[in-house]
């Protein structure tokens, strides 16, 4: 387990060292990498997640308008091992918006609030999957060589930015994810998104929304979804007493598929930009033991 840990400290060093390197012209990274320690029921986890963007913009290198976006995501723990995804698109930046061909990851979840779930991307990913795209869970789950093709379109109008993307798998299985995102009053930001999927076994419509206030100091979460019949909702708030700490709260509804909901309170502390550390508690119903969550990670924001 030490030996593990171990091996976060050397990737924020390096990471950090990049930070001071300019990407070049028309090249940019997003995402994160992430380490976590969980604690529950009298046994330990140790889980490792990246998502990771790489992208270049030939229109922002002052070129052609055209680029390419790789992305990578990774899940390791003790318990479940998600193998590395890597999907890859071209682009082509037109007058209207921005036009995607290759492996593109489902526009909504660029849209919807993020949920926090007590900085645990374990969770995130797993009982979490319920406020996220089913596409890209579906991508997720099975891995890139399922996914056969995408396209994918990305346009904005002032304050409103929103998207259509299609994913063609194996089997003539398919789903379609439509979404928007709209800021307004300088506070607060509502977003709304449709998907349909048809895999085979089972094909319907998902529909999510999602509400967001930020003043500065406090901020404030709500993201609600509905399909097969049933309704989840997670519901957040956080408050910034210092600077580089935030506070956070949460419940979240995922009772109907996951047979339980859970309550999430934690401290972050940010550093150096894009370096944070945090430890949390997630409280189950159902008489389930506390999950302990102390995790740390950089964010990856370069370039662009």
């Amino acid at each position: 387990m030490l030996k593990k840990l171990g091996v976060l400290p050397a990737l924020l060093m390096t990471l950090g060292a990049a930070n001071a390197q300019s990407m070049p012209a028309g090249f940019y990274m997003d995402g994160y990498v992430q380490g976590e320690y969980l604690i529950f029921s009298g046994n330990e986890e140790f889980v490792y997640g990246a998502d990771i963007t790489l992208g270049y913009s030939g229109a922002d290198a002052g070129s052609m308008p055209i680029g390419f976006e790789l992305d990578l995501f990774l899940l390791e723990t003790d318990g479940l091992s998600l193998d590395p995804v890597i999907l890859g698109s071209v682009f082509y930046d037109s007058s209207f918006g921005r036009i995607s061909v290759g492996k593109p990851g489902a526009v909504s979840d660029d849209h919807i609030a993020e949920v926090h779930f007590g900085g645990s991307k374990r969770f995130a990913s797993v009982p979490g999957y319920v406020l996220k795209s089913v596409t890209n869970i579906v991508i997720l789950d099975t891995g890139a060589d399922y996914y056969e093709y995408g396209a994918r379109f990305d346009g904005h109008a002032g304050d409103i930015e929103y998207g259509l993307s299609y994913h063609a798998f194996q089997g003539n299985r398919y789903s379609v994810s439509a979404s928007g995102r709209y800021a307004f009053a300088d506070y607060y930001t509502v977003a709304l998104g449709v998907e349909y999927y048809n895999l085979g076994s089972s094909s319907e419509y998902k529909y999510t929304g999602s509400f967001e206030a930020d003043f500065g100091q406090f901020g404030a979460q709500l993201v609600v979804t509905n399909f097969s019949d049933e309704t989840y909702y997670a519901i957040g708030a956080d408050y910034t007493p210092f600077d580089n700490v935030n506070l956070t709260l949460e419940y979240i509804d995922i009772e109907a598929i996951m047979s339980y909901t859970f309550a999430a309170a934690g401290v972050e502390y940010s550093f150096m930009d894009h370096g944070y550390v945090g430890v949390a508690a997630l409280f189950p119903s159902g008489g389930s033991d506390t999950v302990y969550n102390i995790y740390a990670g950089w964010k990856l924001n370069y370039g662009g």
